[in-house]
Order: C-alpha cells, then structure tokens, then sequence
C-alpha cells in the first residue's frame, strides 16, 4: 500500500486542528434554518441561554438530531462549538460521508456510533473525561488526525498503533490539571506518524537517556513544542 499523506507542513508544525473551531469561509449557526446546504457547517445549537427560552433550546437540538438521523449523506465536516450531549454525538454519526468531525467538549460516554464513520480523517473528541476505552477509535482506518483532549479514563495508547494513517497524534491534557500517560512506547510501532503534541501530560514512566534518543530516532516532530520528548 502506497502511503497518501493529507498534512501541510504548516498542519504539523501549527497543528491541523486549532483552538477555535469553525470554517473560515463560514459563519457559525444556531438553527438548522441557517444552514446552507453545502456539506459543511460548525453548530452552536446548546447552551442557549439568555438567547433563546428553554422551550426553544430543546427544539433546536431536537430539529438537528433529527435532521442528521434521517439525512445520513448530507455532511462531509461538522464542527460543534457548544456542548455536544450524547444524542447529539450520535446523530452526527449517522453522517456516513463525514470526513472531519470535531466536538469542542460534551457529555457523550459513548463513542460506538464511530464505527459508522469509515470515512473519517480528522477527529477531535474535546474534554472526553466521560469515555472509558479507545474503542472503536481503532477502528477508523482512515484517520488522520486524533486529537483527544482530557481522557482521564484512558492511561495506555497502543491500540492506535493499528492506524495506518495516522499522521498526527494530540493528547491534552484539562486546561486546569495533567493527563497520566503511561509511556511513549507506542510511537515506535506508528509508522505513518509525523507530529505530535501533548500539552498538560505527565509520564508515568522514566527514560533514560537512551531510550529518549529512540524516541528521537523515529522522526516525529512536536507540534507547538520541539522537546515533545523531554516529557
């Protein structure tokens, strides 16, 4: 199998997901009214208040989670901006033609509707603190770019060694606190990867000189931060 890369220079060395979601080209929207019909959109459609009643808020969510449920072909990116509760989580992956999917942070525990996205290549799952295990992350052989912010519930990271296109890897930890991490092993066995970042994650394993120089021998480079590996 020929290797196919998706990333820029510029999305190792800056990160291919940024600190603000959205499209450049594109406002963020609230109602599915608003939406323009071009496959791509970053929704804010929760936590509404002081905007609209509670009554509205509820119909709002409803409204998109029935839109994406019975509209599986519609979307190819979808950026959600506020709080994603796990129905909405779930109807977004109903979208079988979805390529990008970025979840800024919600309340979903459950990642199994994952498995319906075969064609993904840019996940982030922010503040996950809710997930328990990987799976089917593993799964999506398409992927990337993973960006996990927060997955307290999640110490050992070499199940993503079977993504064979995995280009970049980021593990955050809470913006207020660490990340534990077992160790870095899994690196070596990703063959596709080029960057990674981990911000706010402890080790919970020494290295000693030598094998941090393994580590530097696999050519990674860190996104944002050049000593990724004095960790």
């Amino acid at each position: 199998m020929i290797q196919v890369f998706l990333l820029t220079q510029q999305d190792h060395e800056n990160g291919y997901f940024r600190d603000i979601g959205g499209f450049p080209d594109k406002p963020i929207i609230t109602t599915l009214s608003e939406y323009d019909g071009s496959g791509v959109a970053c929704v804010a459609c929760t936590q509404l208040a002081g905007r609209y009643s509670e009554a509205e808020g509820r119909k709002i969510l409803r409204e998109w989670v029935a839109f994406l449920r019975t509209n599986p072909n519609e979307f190819r990116a979808l950026h959600f901006n506020t709080r994603v509760p796990q129905s909405l989580f779930d109807a977004a992956c109903c979208q079988r033609e979805l390529v990008e999917l970025r979840c800024k942070w919600g309340s979903y525990r459950d990642l199994s509707g994952l498995r319906n996205l075969t064609k993904l290549q840019y996940l982030y799952l922010g503040s996950c603190s809710g997930i328990k295990g990987l799976s089917p992350i593993p799964e999506l052989r398409e992927l990337a770019v993973l960006y996990l912010e927060n997955p307290k519930g999640i110490s050992d990271y070499s199940p993503l060694t079977v993504l064979p296109r995995l280009e970049q890897l980021v593990l955050s930890g809470p913006t207020l606190g660490n990340l534990a991490v077992e160790d870095l092993d899994f690196l070596r066995d990703m063959s596709a990867l080029g960057s990674v970042w981990f911000p706010n994650v402890v080790l919970r394993r020494d290295y000693s000189d030598a094998e941090r120089e393994q580590l530097r021998a696999t050519g990674i480079r860190g996104v944002f931060d050049q000593k990724w590996w004095e960790l």
